[in-house]
């Protein structure tokens, strides 16, 4: 028996990657695959589909088909489980989005995907039946919705992954075949006393032309934000700067090394730790302009659009170029994890 499960489950996971790879290609809300990954199972040979029953009614199992490839690779191995293991009527429902709190929203019975207190729901009707991927802001969400819809068999997936600063490779190029060479992948280079690094990326202000402006996380909203908080009083006492405020409608930090001069100010767009990034800016006099992302539809379609720096992690295999080439990585100062578990960050991750 459990090398018949070991069996089923390796066909399952070479069966759903070759299906992830054509999923871009889905154009309807649901799918159902008329094809089948196993030779025999039991949904071919018990005289019909299964159903989940609720509510004194049949329901075909829905199973979410988000953006990125984990989620949908996953997606597809409990399809074919669920169909031709197990013998159910089931459906992949593709949702239009990168954040796992929608997920949460839509098994709880919400109607819409960002309302934080489910004010319009059908909890005999969820849209989907599972999340599949659940992180730190999915189980926010869950236990930020209202007691009676909110999931409860709910876990928090977490693995270590390498958070940094990016760049296009094309960027990178920019400045080593440029007049005056630098290597725009190391954080020396970002030195404006010697080199004019902002010369090779985009304004700053190209980010208010290719994102909608609420899109943009205000500082001080991020004042009092649990899960991604800028924590300036502890910046102003690990680096003495006072110069805490946002400019452009309180949606940019001007870090030291540019704050008299904006325009010389290289565009880092991220999505989280926002009070890591002030202090390296800060420590090592780094000419940032640091804008925070609300969601991260947004922040991948003005990625991609852009020259400017940007937060990633990896493995993800979300943001790739053209040419389907990963982002380069900008060489931080080797990470020192004493000093960083004091809150201090002026080295890079662990990783």
């Amino acid at each position: 028996r459990m090398q018949c499960a070991r069996t089923v489950l390796v066909c399952a996971v070479i069966c759903a990657i070759a299906r992830c790879s054509v999923a871009d290609e889905y154009v309807l809300s649901k799918k159902q695959y008329t094809d089948r990954c196993l030779s025999s199972g039991q949904n071919a040979s018990s005289g019909g589909p299964r159903y989940l029953k609720y509510g004194n009614t049949s329901h075909s199992v829905l199973i979410p088909y988000p953006y990125w490839s984990a989620a949908r690779i996953i997606a597809d191995i409990i399809y074919i489980l669920y169909d031709e293991v197990m013998g159910y009527s089931a459906s992949l429902v593709q949702i239009p989005t990168w954040e796992d709190e929608t997920l949460v929203n839509l098994v709880a019975g919400c109607n819409d995907f960002d309302d934080v207190n489910c004010e319009e729901r059908d909890v005999e009707n969820p849209s989907i039946h599972f999340t599949l991927e659940s992180w730190t802001d999915g189980y926010q969400r869950a236990y930020g919705l209202p007691a009676d819809v909110r999931p409860t068999l709910l876990s928090q997936l977490e693995y270590d992954l390498t958070d940094s600063w990016y760049l296009w490779d094309n960027v990178l190029q920019s400045g080593l075949n440029s007049n005056d060479p630098i290597a725009l992948d190391y954080y020396r280079s970002y030195n404006t006393s010697e080199h004019k690094p902002s010369a090779h990326f985009d304004p700053w202000t190209v980010v208010f032309d290719v994102m909608p402006a609420r899109s943009i996380v205000t500082c001080t909203e991020l004042e009092h934000n649990a899960s991604n908080p800028r924590n300036t009083a502890d910046y102003i006492r690990i680096t003495g700067d006072t110069g805490v405020s946002c400019s452009h409608g309180d949606t940019v930090w001007f870090a030291p090394a540019c704050r008299s001069k904006p325009s010389e100010c290289v565009p880092l767009l991220i999505t989280k730790q926002v009070h890591r990034a002030m202090q390296l800016s800060y420590f090592l006099g780094l000419p940032f302009a640091i804008m925070v992302a609300r969601t991260k539809g947004d922040f991948y379609a003005a990625v991609r659009s852009t020259r400017l720096l940007f937060s990633y992690y990896t493995p993800d295999d979300a943001l790739v170029d053209a040419a389907g080439r990963p982002p380069v990585l900008l060489n931080l100062p080797r990470a020192n994890l004493l000093e960083q578990r004091a809150g201090i960050y002026r080295t890079g991750p662990d990783g």
